[in-house]
């Protein structure tokens, strides 16, 4: 019987007390103890409700198992059933139960079903398949476009997300007679997150003088607009309006506000904002972490100090940040330290924090802990191979390298893939820096593609690429020390020089040379490569 079932989930996944209670006199009245199929006569109400308990609960199969047995469903039944699908991410299995609805002529779809599988389109990339489209047209037909305003922006959404460009979008959008918050939000959201964060901004300006009203989601979106294009300008344009409407004690947008000033590297002004806040959650300290992060210093590491002193537990996404910062300044005894508490927290079992260690101890000189690490993972990606790759060859494991490269290709990733991750990555980080492209100038001519190392070389006169003095860091005594290439200032640096000439002195006396397989001068220029 079903409803004893259904009972008895309850006790593991509790219900709303009135499902509950429903159950219960349904259970011990002998109308519904002989029954054998769950029938709430003239309750869509309460089946709706009974459904949206199971999808929230992530009991997907029993929430099928009681549609099922409904021997009659209403619009509000087939509505709950496709939100529920796309509220769990199952969103063929919500497509699925749209067109069954639709070959149901009993039950034609309302607006609210429209929206609702347009969000599971969303979710599939459907418009590669012309599902979106489809629902577009039937909203058409049923004259809920233009009236529904919650149909115009599911429809928006769904072109913004998925569409080739955002020509749909704007064509929806400009069609709305009166358009509110979410419209707004929508199309610079689709804009941010296709990079275009200069017409995101253009529109928040017109979303402004139109006295559309602003709240704090709409706020963060254009905040993440301005971060997207480095304008802190634009961003303080914005703080003002922040405070100007009332939202600057909002945790995620003052969190917004935190990200944009340490992504635009306005780092004195992000430090100086983060003591202002009123209120902080974890968000605000892994954003100021990261911030710290990608300026190369161990300030990150003070923070992070800072931070379990107020109360708040990392994450993996702090201890990632700690762990670059670490290899950014080579400071193995730190990171060691950031090791033992990932250890200490049972997070070692985490491949993004695995990854990121095996890069850590290779930059900081120790490729013995990086191959201890990879050979305990239980489940390695393309990062995993090609850190510890990198850590051989940086380390001077040619052979090493080599027989791993071989073995990742017996695990089944293609080489070819490894390649274009490794072009791409270089170029990323340092895309107008002369060492990226001489990087990839080397690799094509050591395999004798002259053709693709001369375009190399054409490419970095083309961006006008300078090489700039290295910095460089060590650390001695537990103290992390900088220099520059060349450099002849500082208290120590007459001690320095001589620390770092004596592995050089060994070397020569041990037999070693220089490599200059890779040596290329340019007869163009007189320039040489190294």
């Amino acid at each position: 019987m079903i409803t004893k079932r259904l009972l008895s989930t309850s006790n593991s996944h509790p219900f709303p007390p009135m499902i509950k209670n429903y159950l219960q006199w349904a259970q011990n009245t002998p109308k519904y103890q002989s029954s054998t199929t769950f029938n709430p006569k003239g309750t869509s109400i309460l089946a709706t409700d009974l459904l949206k308990s199971y999808f929230g609960k992530g009991l997907i199969s029993q929430a099928r198992n009681l549609f099922d047995e409904m021997p009659e469903r209403d619009v509000v039944v087939w509505t709950a059933m496709i939100s529920g699908y796309t509220y769990c991410n199952e969103y063929t299995q919500a497509w699925s139960v749209f067109v069954d609805m639709v070959k149901d002529n009993n039950v034609p779809p309302n607006a609210f079903t429209i929206s609702s599988v347009l969000k599971a389109c969303k979710g599939m990339n459907s418009v590669f398949f012309l599902g979106g489209g489809l629902v577009h047209g039937l909203a058409i037909k049923r004259r809920f476009v233009d009236g529904f305003i919650y149909v115009d922006n599911a429809l928006m959404d769904m072109y913004a997300t998925c569409g080739v460009t955002m020509k749909d979008a704007c064509v929806v959008f400009h069609d709305i007679k009166e358009k509110n918050v979410v419209s707004w939000t929508t199309l610079i959201a689709g804009y941010t997150h296709r990079g275009n964060g200069s017409r995101a901004v253009q529109i928040f300006r017109e979303m402004s003088l139109e006295g559309a009203e602003l709240n704090p989601h709409s706020i963060s979106i254009a905040v993440r607009a301005c971060t997207s294009v480095g304008s802190n300008i634009l961003g303080r344009q914005i703080h003002t309006a922040v405070i100007k409407h009332g939202f600057g004690s909002d945790l995620p947008v003052m969190n917004s506000i935190l990200d944009m000033y340490c992504k635009c590297s306005y780092l004195s002004e992000a430090k100086e904002y983060f003591n202002e806040m009123s209120e902080k959650d974890l968000i605000t300290w892994n954003t100021l972490i990261a911030g710290y992060e990608r300026s190369d210093s161990i300030e990150p590491l003070f923070i992070f100090s800072q931070m379990e002193s107020e109360g708040f537990s990392p994450n993996c996404f702090t201890f990632t940040s700690l762990i670059a910062a670490c290899a950014n300044v080579a400071a193995l005894h730190c990171g060691q330290q950031v090791h033992g508490g990932i250890f200490r927290r049972g997070l070692d079992g985490n491949r993004e924090l695995a990854n990121a260690l095996i890069d850590m101890y290779a930059k900081c000189g120790n490729i013995n802990d990086s191959q201890k690490i990879f050979s305990k993972m239980s489940c390695t990606n393309l990062v995993s191979w090609t850190s510890m790759m990198i850590g051989y060859g940086t380390h001077g494991y040619g052979k090493e390298a080599v027989e791993l490269f071989d073995e990742m290709v017996r695990s089944g990733i293609r080489p070819d893939q490894v390649g274009k991750l490794a072009a791409k990555k270089a170029l990323t980080l340092k895309p107008n820096m002369v060492e990226s492209y001489v990087m990839l100038s080397n690799i094509y001519a050591a395999e004798g593609k002259w053709g693709e190392a001369e375009r190399m070389r054409k490419l970095m006169k083309r961006a006008g690429s300078k090489k700039e003095a290295g910095r460089s860091w060590i650390e001695v005594r537990n103290q992390v020390c900088s220099f520059v290439v060349g450099n002849k200032m500082g208290s120590h640096i007459e001690w320095v020089y001589e620390v770092l000439e004596l592995p050089a002195r060994h070397m020569k006396e041990a037999g070693y040379v220089p490599e200059l397989d890779c040596f290329i001068h340019d007869q163009e220029d007189g320039t040489d490569l190294k």
